[in-house]
């Protein structure tokens, strides 16, 4: 958008204040932290009533942007976030954060200046996010080397973990020998929290299981953790909660997830992918459903998989149609000519299908001649791990059908 000097120059006067500042000018609640959360200034939050939602709001402030996970209201910069949730215009926005009128004459060394000061400041975000994403390799990297080998037999902790899950991988392993080398153990590895003065927490320490994350070129580029707990339904440690009731995860990324993958089992000539979010559930698939010829990649989430929304000039998102100026999205390889999506029975407030559509039709757009199709979940609720447990319980031993370790396709 292409704007009148007059305007450039308010533009560039907002752009001097960041999400966060206006956060606190607005007198909002949010956490601690890079990543501040609190109650959403838009759909609001009430605690007299019992509403759930405290922590469904959320500002990066390396990154400078907010999301909301309930009304949907995202992106990057004040002027967006004022638009949001002032619900105005460009224009009006800019007005509402610089305390002037968009009429109102501006010097044209002032303008010069703040078209300077603009350029600087986006040349510094830009270098900031390369080196913190660097940093964050490294920092991923370092605990990938520092992790153990998987025994895939009983008594090892991943391995129990699997089949707790209602995963018992050794005959496939059997068969394909060079399958899941991309999972790692770490004997009780520091679950940590980051302060608002850059220090961390340790919250916990636990066994975890390490994946490694690899970009479209092979190359690692960050580890996915998921702490375990064996007494647990479903092996995962359980943790306190953080502040405001903001539910903590047991599984994080360190490095990036962009583009990435957890390659799972790649076949010597794949010719067909199939991708889920999470690694029990794309591996629940290879072991009950495997097919020939293709490749099971976990993704890590729903976004890496889906990429940016379709925006609108009226501001909003068409969810299930992709924006192609996203480059930041998994890309399927040259090799694959069908792309399979799993659906993990998320809710309707979730949104998944609608970002697993927008994910598939990005991919084709990208990769024309590809064929992509979605596969649905066992069951409201239910994703493939779920019923890989139900499956894994009623034939009592855990193991998967001989079958599956024959190769032999479902």
């Amino acid at each position: 958008m292409t704007l009148p000097p007059h305007l450039e120059a308010l533009k560039n006067e907002a752009l001097r204040t960041t999400c966060e500042s206006w956060a606190i000018r607005s007198r909002w609640y949010l956490s601690p932290g890079i990543e501040r959360v609190g109650p959403c200034p838009k759909c609001g939050y009430d605690p007299k009533k019992g509403e759930r939602g405290s922590d469904r709001f959320s500002i990066n402030t390396q990154k400078n942007v907010f999301n909301c996970r309930r009304c949907g209201i995202k992106g990057e910069g004040v002027i967006r976030l004022v638009m949001e949730v002032r619900d105005v215009d460009f224009i009006p926005a800019c007005e509402i954060i610089t305390g002037r009128t968009a009429d109102e004459p501006i010097d044209s060394d002032r303008a010069a200046q703040l078209a300077r000061e603009a350029e600087q400041q986006k040349s510094k975000q830009i270098e900031i996010g390369e080196q913190k994403r660097r940093k964050a390799i490294r920092a991923g990297r370092k605990i990938w080397d520092s992790t153990h080998k998987v025994h895939w037999e009983p008594g090892h902790e991943i391995f129990e973990y699997f089949m707790v899950r209602g995963l018992d991988v050794r005959s496939f392993l059997a068969r394909f020998p060079d399958a899941l080398t991309c999972l790692r153990y770490a004997p009780m590895l520091n679950w940590a929290e980051q302060r608002a003065d850059g220090g961390y927490d340790i919250i916990a320490k636990a066994d975890a299981m390490v994946a490694g994350i690899q970009d479209p070129d092979g190359v690692f580029c960050g580890a996915h953790r998921t702490w375990i707990d064996l007494t647990q339904p479903k092996g995962r440690l359980i943790l306190p909660d953080g502040p405001g009731g903001k539910k903590r995860d047991t599984k994080k990324v360190l490095g990036t997830q962009k583009r990435g993958a957890i390659r799972l089992f790649t076949p010597p000539n794949p010719r067909r992918l199939v991708g889920g979010e999470g690694i029990e559930t794309t591996v629940s698939v290879m072991l009950y459903g495997f097919e020939p010829d293709t490749a099971y990649w976990a993704l890590v989430n729903s976004n890496n998989m889906a990429g940016r929304a379709l925006r609108l000039e009226t501001r909003k998102f068409v969810q299930d149609e992709p924006d192609m100026a996203d480059d930041e999205a998994f890309v399927p390889p040259e090799w694959c000519e069908e792309l399979f999506y799993l659906d993990d029975g998320d809710g309707p407030g979730s949104k998944l299908k609608e970002k697993l559509t927008r994910g598939l039709r990005r991919a084709r757009r990208l990769r024309p001649g590809l064929k992509g199709f979605i596969v649905p979940a066992p069951g409201q609720g239910q994703d493939f791990n779920d019923a890989a447990m139900a499956m894994a319980a009623e034939i009592g031993s855990g193991r998967a059908p001989a079958g599956v370790a024959n190769g032999a396709g479902t």
